[in-house]
């Protein structure tokens, strides 16, 4: 059984995210919440510091208990890196890949090899230097031949990107996946 202050935060918080209280910014009066709620002045304290220890309102003493903006999650930025992007099977991957990442608020950054390791490395070095991306996607360049680049997946490994590859990976790189066509669900 749910103790009476819990059920209490449970409900305000709903209330909050609901955008219940948004034009005033400021929940009732604890007298007027104890009455709602047919509960003690303690039990909706016990509510409220709750409420506060998970940042969603700001108790001040003599003027209630004002709700905290709520910033919006922070949209992720996945980069994509293709060899070619409008050959064969690459844009119905990348369709499905928007729609699974938009899904999960991120989005795609899309970048193109042409199948030469000279470009994936002007696109790793980008990544590192300006786009700092939440993850990376990668169909590799020439996967079966040894790679110049693998000093800097590490470097993005190092700062804790997760890498994904498509159809191959580098032997020479452990510690990064790889989702084959024939993995179910990839």
């Amino acid at each position: 059984m749910q103790h009476k202050y819990q059920l209490v935060a449970d409900t305000l918080r709903t209330a909050i995210q609901r955008g219940d209280y948004e034009q005033t910014m400021l929940l009732p009066t604890e007298q007027a919440l104890c009455q709602k709620f047919q509960v003690s002045r303690q039990t909706v304290r016990q509510a409220l510091s709750i409420l506060a220890s998970e940042g969603l309102i700001e108790r001040r003493q003599g003027s209630g208990s004002h709700i905290l903006d709520q910033a919006p999650p922070k949209r992720l930025t996945i980069a994509v890196i293709t060899t070619y992007i409008s050959n064969y099977i690459f844009p119905s991957i990348l369709r499905e890949m928007e729609t699974v990442l938009a899904a999960n608020n991120a989005a795609p950054t899309l970048f193109s090899t042409h199948n030469q390791v000279s470009n994936e490395r002007r696109v790793l070095q980008s990544l590192l230097d300006h786009v700092h991306p939440d993850g990376i996607l990668v169909e590799g360049s020439k996967t079966s031949l040894p790679n110049p680049n693998l000093d800097l997946y590490r470097a993005l490994m190092d700062r804790g990107i997760p890498l994904v590859f498509m159809h191959g990976s580098y032997r020479r790189l452990p510690g990064s996946l790889s989702v084959l066509d024939d993995n179910y669900g990839g």
